[in-house]
């Protein structure tokens, strides 16, 4: 069945807390979480923190025969017993293939009884593949702050501030400086000095190691638009 594409973070017993930065997670996939699965069970603490990165082309198969579809295309978030949290400050999750799931999957106790998941993200975009939905929180609990979400606030959500259902207008997987292919808003894309500031959720730099902010405020996502910066 497989647990992540690229990344299995388990915790139980103990802590597990992964720190992912300025990081590219294409076409991977898998059956629990196309791209990163967190899980935590008894007497663990799956913490997961995911920085100015970027999630394209990552996919879920089925979990098994007669199964019609798996759980997560860019993350499964898990915690049937323990504790799973997830923080996503600055990520683009874009043209991810969620058809029939969800590109992130956040489930709590699920039958167990002191399971806590949670999804917390600012400052990031998620629109994907429009045959499904963004998120789905099932006895969890999530929160967006300063995003771009494709249906606007999830309506399993708890809590939304300042979130945008309109198009960010992403150029395609490109390298467009730094190390790795990112995916550059355009010039009048909503992603442009629409997050918020805080130093503690935006960081000095974007996933090319460009300075933020360029304008007024940080933009939304993995990279911040530069005068100079092309759309691609």
């Amino acid at each position: 069945r497989g647990n992540g594409g690229a990344v299995f973070n388990h915790a139980g017993p103990g802590i597990a807390s992964p720190s992912i930065v300025n990081s590219t997670f294409d076409s991977n996939t898998a059956s629990l979480g196309g791209a990163i699965d967190n899980e935590s069970y008894i007497n663990g603490q799956a913490i997961l923190f995911v920085q100015n990165s970027t999630f394209t082309d990552n996919a879920v198969h089925q979990l098994s025969v007669g199964d019609d579809r798996g759980r997560g295309a860019v993350i499964f978030n898990f915690a049937p017993a323990g504790i799973a949290v997830a923080f996503l400050n600055n990520v683009t999750s874009a043209s991810n293939i969620n058809q029939g799931t969800s590109a992130i999957e956040n489930v709590g106790t699920e039958g167990y009884s002191d399971g806590f998941g949670e999804i917390s993200a600012t400052n990031s975009i998620f629109w994907d593949s429009e045959s499904g939905t963004e998120v789905v929180d099932a006895q969890a609990a999530s929160e967006f702050d300063h995003s771009i979400v494709r249906e606007g606030c999830p309506s399993t959500a708890d809590w939304c501030s300042k979130v945008f259902a309109e198009d960010p207008q992403l150029g395609g997987l490109y390298f467009n400086g730094g190390n790795l292919p990112s995916m550059m808003p355009a010039a009048t894309s909503v992603a442009i000095d629409n997050g918020t500031d805080r130093p503690a959720i935006c960081p000095a730099t974007d996933e090319r190691g460009v300075a933020r902010p360029q304008g007024a405020h940080c933009d939304i996502g993995a990279i911040e638009r530069r005068t100079t910066d092309r759309d691609n």
